[in-house]
C-alpha cells in the first residue's frame, strides 16, 4: 500500500515533533522575560531542518530516509548515517516516553505506577503506528493549529 501525505502534513508533523516536548521544559532559565527571543533562536535551525526534510521528500518521493541516504552519500557513509539516524530517534523516543510518563505521574496520576503509565503510552503509540503514517500526519496537521493557538 502506498503512503501519501501532503507537504503540509509533513511540515506539521515535523513542527509538532520538534515542538512537542520543548514546551514542557524551560529552555533558558536566565532569559526571564526575554524567553520568547530564546524560542525564536531555537526555531530558526528547526525551520532550516524542515526545509531540508521537505526538499528531500520532494526530490525522492518514492524513497524513505533509509533508501535515499545511501543514494546521496554513497553506500558506506549513507548506511552509517542511516544507523545514526535510527539511534537518534530511538533515543528521542525513549527519552520522550520517560519524560511524559514522569510528567503524567507527577501532575495527573501520582498513585499509578510509572510502568503502567509508560505501558499505556506505548499502547497508544502502537495503535497510532498501526493506523498508519497518514493518520498520524493528519492528526499532526489538525493539532498544529491547536498548538499554534496556544503558543
Amino acid at each position: 500500500m502506498k503512503t501519501r501525505i501532503s507537504v503540509f502534513q509533513l511540515f506539521a508533523s515535523i513542527v509538532v515533533f520538534e515542538s512537542g516536548t520543548a514546551v514542557f521544559f524551560y529552555l533558558a532559565s536566565d532569559t526571564k522575560q526575554d524567553a520568547w527571543i530564546t524560542i525564536l533562536i531555537y526555531i530558526l535551525p528547526a525551520v532550516v531542518l524542515q526545509i531540508i526534510y521537505t526538499s528531500l521528500w520532494n526530490s525522492y518521493p518514492d524513497d524513505n530516509v533509509m533508501t535515499y541516504m545511501p543514494k546521496i552519500f554513497g553506500k558506506f557513509i549513507g548506511n552509517f548515517l542511516t544507523i545514526l539516524y535510527i539511534i537518534y530517534f530511538m533515543y528521542g523516543a525513549a527519552r520522550a516516553l520517560r519524560d511524559f510518563s514522569e510528567l503524567m505521574s507527577i501532575a495527573v496520576l501520582p498513585k499509578l505506577p510509572l510502568i503502567l503509565i509508560s505501558s499505556i503510552l506505548i499502547i497508544i503509540t502502537c495503535y497510532a503506528v498501526f493506523s498508519g503514517v497518514e493518520s498520524i500526519c493528519r492528526m499532526a496537521a489538525a493539532f498544529l493549529f491547536v498548538f499554534l493557538g496556544f503558543f
